[in-house]
Order: structure tokens, then C-alpha cells, then sequence
């Protein structure tokens, strides 16, 4: 099996007008075809009391968190990764020699005026609701793996083999992250933002590809719905059962879409992979800046993508 072990630190503001009196995190790896165990869970450097219902680990609060004040919430966590028995597209998996890791940590449910959201996603389509947040993720692996994030690399440190990178990232939705030492990648520089766009070595070609459409797309979105909101954007190849899938800062696109030889469902790889990447870029600012509840309220973030999408063409290749 693979696993991923972590220890996280997360400081919680209660951003609603009433008390609370726990707080829900998801235990995503759960539903989609993995394992998570946490342990060690600590409210302020203290020990906490806590239980797992229907695969939402809930943290009693010892007095009720008033609106505008902060928790600290510590824990560690083991996560095994699913390979071909990964369910909801494969976001969550190793396959390929590429290891693919979407909302592998806890995560904390959204509180709003409808009280938390705990409620499990369809079969198909998004999996998670996030609020905006911070983070600061230090990663260790061996040195031939090629580590891919949302946000940005801030310090790299190599010895003996091993390999400690950290990234920050943030305000963000979610934090992705894909490894894989079968990776060589491109880069584009587009005003202030730097593009890479990673793939195994015989698919450069449809990396190559991915870039332009991707860098095409930064400089028609930024104009026409405001800047992009960071400095990198990503784009990587992944076993995803998917055409695509977003994530703040980062995109996976299908690997199977890199061969450009071949069609998908009756169209050409290239025009599919060049169409794939303007959508999801698309969500750049559509789910991820202009936030939405995905999982009940979908058409408000991939009807607007989409509709980017053709503006993308419109720009780029004119009436």
C-alpha cells in the first residue's frame, strides 16, 4: 500500500455571528476508496475529546468558540492511498507511477447560515466545499520524485536522498499535490505568472500543448474577469478517470488526453486536451475566487467555466 503521514496544525476563526461548540472535519480518503486514522488531537495544546460519525471526525470545543475568536487544532493523520480501487475519478490514487493526492488530510466541513455541511457528495462530480484558507505544507520524499503543488515553492532542502520541500499557498480552497519520478516539465512565463506543465517524458507533445491552451487562456481570462489571483499555475497529468479536475493554483488533466494520436469519445485528443485545459482554468476564478457550494449549486461554477471556455475560443481564434 501507499501512504502519506502528516501532522497538521490548523488555526480555525470563527467567521460566523453565533458560538460554536465543535468543529467537523471531512475524512474525504474514506469515500474515495482509501483509509485515513488520526490521532493525537489537541485543541490549544491540549488533549481533546473527539469521535467519528459517518465519516466526519467532530471535535468538542471545551467552551464554545465566539464569533471572531481562533482555535488551534493539532493532529496527526495516516492516509492510505487507494490504487485501482480508487473510486470518484481516480483523484485520490496511485496509478501510473504517478501518485495523486486530493484532499488526503482533514478537512474542515463549511458552517454557514444552513449550519455545518456534512451532507456526502453525489457519486459524480465535485467532492468537496471549502471555505478559503492559508497554507503552509512541508513536504518529504525521496529526491527522484518530482513534487507538484498549489501555491508555491519556497524552500528546498536535499540530503542523503531525501528531498524536504515547503510551499505556501493561499487564499485557497483546497490544497492538491501530485508526485511522480516519471515527470519532465515545461515552463511559460505569462505577465507575472509563471506556467509549468508536467508529464512523462513520450507525452511532451500534449504537455506542450496544454501550456499554450493554458497560457492562452490566463491572458483572456485575466482580461475580461480580473487578474489572476496568483504567481504559478500548474498543470499536471494524472490517472484521473476525468477529462480534468480543478484545484486552486493547480490542474489535473487526463493522461490517457496526452496522446495525441488518439481520440476520447469520438473526438481528437488534441482538440480535447486544449478544450479540457481552457475549462479548468476557467475554475481558476469560477469555484476558486468566485466561490460557490459545488456539490448542490454545480451550474454555478461549470456553467461559468464553460462559458470562459468559449470565450477562450473566441479570443484566441476569433467569430
Amino acid at each position: 500500500p501507499t501512504m502519506v503521514k502528516g501532522t497538521m496544525e490548523a488555526r480555525y476563526t470563527n467567521q460566523e455571528d453565533e458560538a460554536l461548540a465543535e468543529l467537523l472535519l471531512h475524512l474525504f480518503p474514506e469515500k474515495l476508496g482509501g483509509d485515513i486514522n488520526v490521532t493525537n488531537i489537541r485543541l490549544n495544546g491540549e488533549p481533546a475529546e473527539s469521535r467519528i460519525d459517518d465519516l466526519m471526525l467532530q471535535v468538542d470545543l471545551p467552551e464554545p468558540l465566539e464569533p471572531g475568536e481562533q482555535a488551534l487544532l493539532s493532529l496527526d493523520f495516516v492516509t492510505d492511498v487507494p490504487g485501482e480501487e480508487s473510486t470518484k475519478y481516480k483523484v485520490l490514487a496511485f496509478a501510473d507511477n504517478i501518485l495523486a493526492l486530493a484532499h488526503f488530510y482533514p478537512m474542515f466541513a463549511v458552517y454557514d447560515d444552513q449550519g455545518w455541511h456534512t451532507a456526502p457528495s453525489a457519486d459524480y462530480g465535485d467532492e468537496t466545499f471549502a471555505d478559503m484558507s492559508f497554507y503552509l505544507v512541508q513536504v518529504d520524499a525521496p529526491e527522484d520524485q518530482v513534487i507538484v503543488a498549489g501555491g508555491a515553492e519556497v524552500d528546498r532542502q536535499l540530503s542523503e536522498g531525501k528531498q524536504q520541500q515547503t510551499f505556501a499557498a493561499g487564499p485557497m480552497r483546497d490544497f492538491y499535490l501530485v508526485s511522480s519520478n516519471n515527470f519532465d516539465v515545461l515552463h511559460q512565463q505569462v505577465g507575472p505568472v509563471l506556467l509549468s506543465s508536467y508529464a512523462p517524458p513520450d507525452r511532451l507533445e500534449g504537455a506542450q500543448l496544454a501550456l499554450d491552451a493554458t497560457a492562452e487562456a490566463i491572458e483572456s481570462f485575466s482580461a475580461r474577469f480580473g487578474p489572476y489571483p496568483y504567481n504559478e499555475l500548474d498543470i499536471v497529468s494524472t490517472p484521473t478517470g476525468a477529462m480534468g479536475i480543478e484545484y486552486p493554483g493547480i490542474f489535473a488533466n487526463a493522461l490517457r488526453l496526452y496522446d495525441l494520436s488518439e481520440d476520447t469519445s469520438g473526438l481528437p485528443n488534441d482538440v480535447l486536451l486544449e478544450s479540457v485545459s481552457a475549462h479548468e482554468t476557467g475554475h481558476q476564478w469560477f469555484y476558486n475566487l468566485v466561490g460557490n457550494e459545488q456539490l448542490n449549486e454545480p451550474w454555478l461554477d461549470e456553467a461559468t467555466s464553460q462559458y470562459a471556455t468559449w470565450q477562450y475560443y473566441i479570443d484566441r481564434y476569433g467569430e
